[in-house]
């Protein structure tokens, strides 16, 4: 990645000075492998199973979603506020279920004393 913004990015760059101190500030920082905040931190290789978000960005990644909803460009209030009541449902229940222990089935318990008492 380095090279491709040393290449790409600082050949169009403009060339005064206060340009090329933040063109190596962001060069240090952020794109060279031993920055303190390597690209690896914040920018993922594209995914093609689907199994990964496309953006690493959250609000990018709340306003895709949101606008996939959507069947038309501009939707009257009614589909808009049903479409914010089964996001708001959604974030409800994920919430709900991060701060609630697991609820593990009868049988599993049981399973897990037995393996406890071989042991």
């Amino acid at each position: 990645m380095g090279f491709t913004f040393a290449v790409d990015i600082m050949s169009n760059a403009p060339t005064s000075d206060v340009a090329v101190k933040f063109a190596d500030y962001v060069f240090e920082n952020y794109i060279d492998v031993d920055s303190k905040f390597s690209p690896t931190l914040w920018a993922q290789p594209p995914d093609v199973s689907g199994a990964m978000p496309h953006t690493n960005n959250g609000a990018e990644a709340y306003h895709s979603h949101l606008n996939a909803e959507f069947y038309v460009k501009h939707p009257n209030i009614y589909m808009f506020v049903d479409v914010l009541k089964k996001v708001q449902q959604t974030a409800y229940v994920a919430m709900n279920s991060v701060s609630q222990p697991a609820r593990v089935a009868k049988h599993e318990r049981e399973k897990r004393v037995c393996c406890c008492c071989i042991l």
